[in-house]
């Protein structure tokens, strides 16, 4: 037979908390993802406004592999600035508490 427990005895927990190791893996991530895809939208946006690829189909071709390459040369910077602020946060995060 089980023993109920009264509301009363229930000690309380307070959340755990996210180590500074998961959350710069997770800033890092977040930024080889998000940066890379704001890249590839900003040079979306720039080829249709200003660009040159409407004339023909060798240049089409051209302006999507050159936003193709920028956009993937843009991961490790965006995994840099993820990593710097996520690792700055967590580090105010630990002096606060």
């Amino acid at each position: 037979m089980r023993k109920l427990h009264a509301m009363t005895v229930a000690k309380p927990k307070s959340p755990r908390r996210i180590s500074l190791g998961w959350l710069v893996c997770g800033g890092m991530a977040l930024g080889a993802l998000l940066v890379p895809l704001a890249v590839y939208i900003a040079l979306g946006i720039y080829d249709t406004l200003y660009g040159s690829c409407a004339l023909g189909p060798e240049d089409r071709f051209g302006c999507a592999l050159r936003q193709f390459v920028i956009t993937a040369l843009s991961i490790i910077p965006g995994g840099v600035t993820g990593f710097i602020i996520a690792y700055w946060i967590g580090r105010r995060r630990a002096q606060v508490s």
